[in-house]
């Protein structure tokens, strides 16, 4: 590597470390999919909150809870997805993407299996955008997308909120 590659990299590591300052608040990135809104009917309220919006298509319903966290940009969080619907849905998988510019910075997929009517599943992960991340985060004004994506045998649900974090 040469001298101004190595120098490159060190700015842009003092960038992202600079960014990890805000970082205190990327506990709100995960907490918005508590208030998961319908893509068709998102409404976004001041910094740091979304507004909730009822759509009685809705088959699911999703939240989630920041249970700590695992480093500077890093948070455990329990997310819950409950099957609002008369029917059971089979074969449910879920995807979530955290979004910032159109750029995916953490994406997860995983199976829920059957869920019966007002059944819910749980399930815990550690979402981690790493520094690259956040310094993106930041040069987006703050904005991040969460996209939860729920399949099932019969259809397909996505559901989005829209948050400024920083």
């Amino acid at each position: 590597m040469s001298r101004s590659d190595q120098t490159r990299s060190r700015t842009a590591e003092r960038i992202a470390r600079g960014a990890l300052v805000g970082l205190a608040v990327l506990s709100l990135v995960v907490s918005p999919v508590a208030a998961v809104a319908p893509v068709a009917g998102l409404q976004t309220g001041d910094a740091g909150s979304a507004a909730q919006v009822s759509d009685e298509t809705d088959r699911f319903d999703v939240d989630a809870e920041v249970l700590g966290r695992c480093g500077l940009d890093c948070r455990l969080v329990a997310a819950n997805v409950t099957n609002v619907g008369n029917e059971t849905a089979e074969n449910v998988t879920m995807t979530v993407r955290v979004k910032t510019s159109g750029r995916t910075l953490w994406r997860q997929s995983g199976k829920l299996g059957d869920l019966r009517p007002n059944e819910t599943v749980g399930r815990t992960s550690t979402i981690d955008v790493g520094p690259r991340g956040l310094y993106r985060i930041q040069r987006n004004d703050g904005r991040i997308a969460i996209n939860a994506t729920i399949e099932w045998d019969d259809g397909v649900e996505t559901q989005t909120t829209r948050r400024r974090v920083l």
